[in-house]
């Protein structure tokens, strides 16, 4: 884990509550280029109480199989379809005896999202960062996290799994063999 990642992982623990409280705010995310690495990607799950937010970050290669804004209309047409697939609530599911209901889909990505007013990246090495948030019913009864992130995005080879959930912390490699993240 490299020191700006450790950093980021000690300063979301400990505001962990504020940051779930005020998950309706606008997001700006700042790109990390420590390890630009393409099939790879960081998890973060975070949660407090009823809710829980998981995030992805990862080089767009690994969602669309190139890093710059698409130009083509196949390109297009693969983005707005990636897009789609992102914000659907099919991509990381908690067991169902939590009661998890997805509230929220964030994409943050200048090549995806022109408007959002980032540029998008010129040195070839774009990313993308998502956010899913979550309220759980019975959050007690959270033991694992699903990503099925694999199956609709065969590009995905590792996630680097974090989780700090109501003062717990752990870690995992995630992988297409191996993709259930044991919150317990």
């Amino acid at each position: 884990m490299t020191t700006h990642r450790k950093a980021l992982f000690v300063l979301l623990t400990a505001f962990a509550g504020s940051a779930l409280a005020h998950s309706g705010a606008k997001h700006k995310h700042q790109h990390n280029h420590d390890a630009h690495v393409h099939g790879v990607a960081q998890l973060d799950v975070l949660g407090q109480g009823n809710r829980v937010s998981v995030s992805l970050e990862s080089p767009l290669f690994n969602l669309l199989g190139f890093e710059r804004t698409p130009k083509t209309q196949a390109e297009k047409l693969l983005a707005k379809r990636a897009v789609s697939n992102l914000r659907s609530d099919n991509n990381v599911q908690f067991n169902p005896q939590a009661g998890c209901k997805m509230v929220d889909a964030v994409l943050n990505s200048a090549e995806l999202n022109p408007s959002q007013g980032d540029e998008p990246s010129d040195d070839g090495h774009a990313e993308f960062w998502m956010r899913w948030e979550f309220e759980c019913d019975n959050p007690k009864a959270l033991e694992a996290l699903e990503v099925k992130l694999f199956k609709q995005f065969p590009r995905f080879t590792e996630l680097r799994a974090q989780l700090v959930l109501d003062g717990r912390q752990a870690g995992a490699r995630l992988t297409p063999s191996n993709p259930i993240f044991k919150l317990r």
